[in-house]
């Protein structure tokens, strides 16, 4: 691509105590600081069950909708969903007021140390044929969290994370699957899947749907091992565990069961090409 292209950040934002307000001021904050020459953010509020003490810098009767709207709506596009219904939901709600050709599905947990991170990312995208870019994710502690995706085994439909705790590895672009946040997605791709990520019940699966999809349309997935972000974890929808329930998990794994999976999307085979231990 001669010029950057413009990216979209969509942040489903979802609070209900004031530690996960602080952690989603501080993620958005983060983002701010990117230097990237044409991106904004998307921060659309899922109807947060949020209540707290007043203090000098919160009203009684701020709702998490009033304070990002506040702190935010100056720069950013701030909008809120109908009612509640999760974070994918929240995501295509948001596609609605972007005209961006990429768009990334971003969490309201995470703080990014390079302020570079979307560039090295988006360069990914100067083939053609690349239609989705994932980032490495960490820890707090600095160990790896995600550095792609890919299937357990031959045999079983489940997900496992590439370089999952260890402190590094060695970079490698091409992979099966990266992880939702901080995935950037050609629009083009969601709009075939009739214009948006398809919902699941429960958490998850979105991210591998779209991506099992673009794949059988012919585009390639690839994972930015420059482009890293801290993933502070359990502060989206973590006071929902019926929508991570087992029976969920299930039923949302048994969409995939037809898949056919070949020895190199595994993680034995990512254990052995990059010494994993």
């Amino acid at each position: 691509m001669s010029k950057l292209p413009k990216v979209s950040l969509i942040v489903p934002v979802w609070f209900n105590d004031d530690a996960g307000r602080d952690m989603t001021i501080k993620s958005i904050d983060s983002m701010e600081k990117t230097i990237y020459p044409d991106y904004d953010l998307i921060l659309v509020d899922d109807c947060s069950p949020y209540g707290h003490v007043a203090n000098d810098d919160f009203a009684v009767d701020d709702t998490a909708f009033d304070i990002i709207k506040r702190r935010y709506g100056g720069r950013h596009t701030v909008v809120q969903t109908p009612q509640n219904g999760g974070s994918t939901v929240a995501v295509n709600y948001g596609l609605q007021f972007t005209d961006a050709a990429f768009v990334q599905y971003q969490n309201n947990d995470v703080e990014f140390p390079d302020p570079y991170w979307l560039q090295k990312q988006m360069g990914y995208f100067d083939d053609p044929e690349v239609g989705v870019v994932g980032c490495k994710m960490r820890y707090p502690d600095g160990r790896i969290q995600h550095a792609g995706a890919c299937w357990r085994s031959i045999g079983e439909h489940a997900i496992d994370h590439i370089g999952q705790r260890q402190q590094d590895i060695k970079p490698w672009s091409d992979v099966p699957f990266v992880t939702g946040c901080g995935m950037t997605i050609r629009r083009e791709i969601l709009e075939k899947n009739g214009g948006g990520f398809t919902v699941f019940q429960g958490y998850g699966w979105d991210d591998i749907d779209i991506q099992v999809k673009a794949k059988k349309w012919g585009w390639k997935v690839k994972v930015a091992h420059e482009a890293e972000f801290v993933h502070f974890g359990s502060f989206s929808y973590r006071q929902l565990p019926d929508l991570a329930s087992r029976e969920n998990y299930l039923a949302n794994l048994a969409n995939f069961a037809e898949i056919p999976i070949e020895p190199e999307e595994t993680i034995g085979h990512f254990q052995k090409l990059l010494y994993l231990e």
